[in-house]
Parts: structure tokens; sequence; C-alpha cells
């Protein structure tokens, strides 16, 4: 999800407004597809750490199959949904680098370029790990090497199969949309039936002129570009392939082949230790360590001793005080209104 939002802000930032939200739309089909199967591989599992599943293909074909089309759109390959809207976005950052001779654009195209490498590498490992191979325990397996017991914990256990239609008939809803959202929404090339070509994207580019901006945002409709289509799949091939080489067959006990890479896996693995600056740095050593504690001794002994002062002083003033007074004894009561004319008297000569 993070890599396609940022190839729609990349799609804003060279100026290709309507490829962004173009791949916005195709995002939100091939996208919740998988969130969908990752809902459906769960219930099967009791985890969502792949490293506990493997071997579905055959207790889940269907999901199997939807998780493939939605991966495969992720990634763009011809002719899924994404393939139509990723690669507009190439085209677009293409163009207008070239356009202006804009290195920072030229970049930017490479790096998306990148983007679609690395794409195709996870989703490629993620269908490995989760579907080919021997099964490696779900939840159970995972409480084990945790030391803790198979039954701890609130999960639904294993129990391999597919799922129920409830959870089966909305991914192979959203599975159409994941193959012919990209090509039926805003053909590239041509007319699709009564459906005007790059109509989607001419309608968005018309809203943006009449929202009268700058003169300098100058927005043009590339036309479909068979190179750029054939370059970004191959790139796209190319990131499969390598995932097939470094995960297909590997046995269920091996380790992570890219631990190998033990810089880049450990830097990957530890996701760029932003978690660890959040986490422990700001969280618990800033906040709950410092700021918290504070806090919490303001509250306690700033607010709460203010409020027992003054409720202490009211109530010492209030009842108990008169009360002492009181006393229902006469001479008493003529002390006191002889001590109260003093004290007038004695305002009155000193005021």
């Amino acid at each position: 999800t993070v890599s396609q939002l940022g190839y729609m802000m990349a799609a804003l930032g060279v100026g290709a407004f309507p490829a962004a939200i173009f791949h916005l739309v195709t995002h939100a089909a091939f996208k919740a597809l998988l969130f969908l199967g990752a809902g459906s591989v769960n219930h099967a599992t009791g985890t969502f750490d792949m490293r506990y599943m493997g071997g579905l293909r055959r207790y889940m074909p269907l999901t199997y199959w939807m998780v493939v089309i939605g991966g495969l759109s992720l990634v763009g390959i011809f002719p899924l949904a994404g393939f139509w809207s990723k690669d507009e976005i190439l085209v677009g950052a293409w163009s207008g680098a070239r356009l202006v001779d804009d290195w920072v654009g030229v970049l930017t195209f490479i790096l998306l370029l990148v983007g679609v490498l690395l794409t195709a590498f996870y989703t490629l490992r993620m269908i490995y790990m989760t579907f080919h191979g021997e099964f490696r325990g779900g939840v159970e397996k995972e409480l084990e090497d945790q030391g803790a017991h198979p039954e701890a914990g609130h999960h639904g256990g294993v129990h391999l199969g597919e799922s129920p239609a409830v959870m089966v008939l909305p991914m192979a809803l959203l599975a159409v949309p994941a193959v012919i959202a990209g090509f039926l929404i805003n053909p590239q090339w041509v007319k699709v039936f009564v459906i005007p070509k790059h109509w989607v994207t001419e309608f968005l580019v018309s809203g943006v002129e009449r929202a009268s901006l700058p003169a300098v945002v100058h927005l043009e409709i590339p036309d479909f570009n068979i190179g750029m289509a054939i370059l970004s799949t191959v790139v796209a091939l190319a990131g499969i392939g390598m995932a097939a080489l470094v995960y297909r067959g590997r046995s269920m006990d091996a380790a992570d082949p890219l631990e190998a890479v033990k810089p880049v896996y450990g830097l990957v693995s530890k996701k760029y230790f932003i978690d660890t600056l959040y986490e422990d740095l700001i969280v618990r050593r800033v906040f709950y360590g410092g700021l918290a504690v504070v806090l919490d001794w303001l509250d306690r002994v700033v607010v709460d001793g203010v409020v027992e002062a003054v409720g202490f002083v009211l109530r010492h003033l209030g009842p108990q005080a008169v009360a002492r007074i009181q006393t229902g004894e006469v001479q008493v009561y003529g002390v006191l209104l002889t001590i109260g004319s003093l004290i007038i008297v004695l305002g009155f000569l000193l005021l």
C-alpha cells in the first residue's frame, strides 16, 4: 500500500495528476482484493506471519488464484488493471522529464522503475512463502517458537481449508475489476464499446483547467507508449524471476535467503529502525520515561495537593469551626460579643 501511495505522490510531483487519480481507482480494486486475501489466509492459519504459512495452494485454491490476480495487477502485468494506471504514471514521469530536461524528473522515473522491480519481487515472495512449498504450522507453531502454549492467546487456531462463501464471494467480485478496470475505465489507445478513449484522463484534465490553476501548470495527456509498456513489463518480469529463483523450492526449515545479505537484511527487517526510533526512543524513553513521569508528578503533587489543601481549609473553616463556637454557654457568647465589639471599635479608630 505504501509503495503504491508513493507512486501516486510521484505522479503528482511530476504533474501527472490524472494518472495519480487513475492509479488510485485501479489500486482500490486490486489492493482491496489482496487485503481480503490476507484475511482469508489468516482465517485458515490463525497468523499473519508468512514464515508460518506455506503450502496453502492445495487447501485454498480459490483464495490462491484471486491473490495471484491481485498480486499481478499490483505488479502491473498486462492486461490487468494495475498495468494501465502504473504505465500512465511512468509515461507521465518520462514525458515531463524529457520535455523540460529535468534531472530530478529522470531520477524520479528511474526510481519508479526500481519500484516496479521491488514490487514484483516482494509480491511474488509473498505468494511463494504463503501458498507454495510445505505448510509450516500456522499460529500453533508460531506460539510454540515464542515459548507459549499453543492454546494461549485469542486466535481461531489452524483449520486448513478454503474460506466460506461469505469471504470468497467479495474476493471474486473484486477480482473482476482487478482484471478489467484499467482497460475499461480509461481506454488508452482505442474506443472500447461506447467508452471514449482516455475519457477519465480528459475529464480530470478539464476539471483541473476549470479550477483556474496558475499558468505554470501545464497538463498534457500522453499517448500510450508501447516502448514504455514493454520496458515496465520486462522490469516486472525480472522481479518475478528473481523471486522465483530465490524462493521457489525452498525447504520448510531453510532460513530466508535474504539473510545472506546481512547488512541489507538487518536494515530492512528492522524497517530502517523507524519503529526502534519511534517506539523505543520517542515513546518509551522520552514520553513514558520523561514527559509522562513529570506529568504524573504534577498531577499527584501539584494538582491533587492544591485540591486537597483547598478541601482541608474549607472543611475546617466550615461547619466544624462553627460547631466549636456553639458551646451553649452564655458566658462564652458574652465574651465573643465583647471581643467582636472591641474589634469593630478598634477598626473605626484606626481607619
